[in-house]
Order: C-alpha cells, then sequence, then structure tokens
C-alpha cells in the first residue's frame, strides 16, 4: 500500500507542480491511504462501489488514448530500443512485474463476499490475468512508439502522462495523470480490502 500511495503522489505532484520529495509528497500519500481506510470502515457495498468507480474511470481514458494512438504508432521506434541494462534490466523488470500481477492475488481475499466463490473466483482470476496483461501490453507498446524508450526511461515515474502530452498536449497530460491516479488509488484500495478481508477469514477459522 505504500507503494501504490507513493506513486499515486507522484502523479499528483506532476499535476499539481507541487515537489514530490518534500513533506507535501508524503503527505498526500498518507491522505490517500486514510481516505481508503475510511471508505473501507462503511462497509464492502461502498468499497465496491468506488472500486468499480474508479476502475470504470480509469479504463475509459486508457483505452481512448490506446484506441487513438494506436492509428498514428511509429513502430520503428521499438525497434531502435536500447539493448537494455543486462541482469540489472532483467531483475528491474522482474521486480516490475511482481507488482504489477500482484493483485491478481489480492483477488482471491475476495472470495468471502461472493454468492458462489467456487464458480466466480476461478472466473474473476483468469479473467482478471487476461484483462490485465492484455492492457498492460498495448500501453507499454504504445508508450514506447510515442516516446521511445529513453524518453521513457527518463520520466519513469510518470511515463504515462508523459507519453499523454506527446499526443494531446496539456489536456493528454491532465487526462493520463488522472487515470494513473484513480488507477494507483484502486490498488491502494484493494489492497486494504483484499487485506481486511483475509484478516476476517483467519479470524473465522477454528
Amino acid at each position: 500500500m505504500a507503494l501504490y500511495a507513493a506513486g499515486f503522489s507522484e502523479y499528483a505532484c506532476q499535476l499539481t507542480g507541487l515537489n514530490n520529495s518534500s513533506w507535501i509528497g508524503k503527505a498526500i500519500s498518507i491522505a490517500i491511504v486514510i481516505l481508503v481506510v475510511f471508505i473501507n470502515v462503511l462497509g464492502s457495498k461502498q468499497v465496491a462501489r468506488a472500486q468499480t468507480a474508479i476502475i470504470a474511470l480509469g479504463l475509459i481514458i486508457l483505452i481512448a488514448f490506446i484506441g487513438f494512438r494506436l492509428a498514428q504508432a511509429y513502430v520503428p521506434l521499438i525497434t531502435t530500443a536500447d539493448k537494455g541494462n543486462g541482469i540489472i534490466g532483467i531483475l528491474s523488470a522482474a521486480g516490475l512485474l511482481y507488482v504489477t500481477y500482484e493483485g491478481v492475488g489480492v483477488v482471491t481475499n475476495t472470495a468471502g463476499n461472493m454468492k458462489n466463490p467456487k464458480k466466480q473466483l476461478p472466473i474473476a482470476l483468469f479473467l482478471s490475468l487476461i484483462i490485465v496483461m492484455l492492457i498492460y501490453i498495448i500501453a507499454s507498446a504504445i508508450v514506447i512508439m510515442t516516446i521511445g524508450v529513453k524518453v521513457a526511461v527518463a520520466n519513469q515515474g510518470h511515463v504515462l502522462a508523459t507519453a499523454g502530452e506527446a499526443v494531446f498536449g496539456k489536456v493528454g497530460m491532465i487526462l493520463i495523470g488522472l487515470t494513473a491516479l484513480v488507477a494507483t488509488a484502486s490498488a491502494v484500495n484493494s489492497t486494504m480490502f483484499g487485506d481486511e478481508n483475509l484478516g476476517i477469514r483467519i479470524a473465522k477459522v477454528d
């Protein structure tokens, strides 16, 4: 949750022009965690509604960006990419993949809120894995096609917003930045909700 909250703070500071390395950035990270805790205290129905709204908004903006950019993608930027950083690059990518797909494991912690977990849980797991994988692969390719590897690495803290700015200008940066904000907020929310349900399930076991 701290990692996702830090990502939320990164994009929030970029959108507002604040210094993320100052106490303001840390305060934003703490604030989003407190807000998520408050939402979870209200109950599972409120959490589900908030999560659905957050994901829907993020997907609409992200899919619009992907769809528009696919028609103008410049493929040679992918083929002229740098060779990478050897073993360090491999380990960094492995760590990133772990964080990226961590949410799939969180899905299992919501089994207690499903009417028929034996049927619904496997479907939820496989669908979430496929959908997330497709979106990440396409979005990553679009980013590289748009700004190239070097620019992506230089702006790795807010690379999606940088790509959005390259396509749509300032408006694109704001829209994609908002998408990243809701995505990181969603990650904080789902992690909190999953851990909460896991604790309840453990407490019920004799």
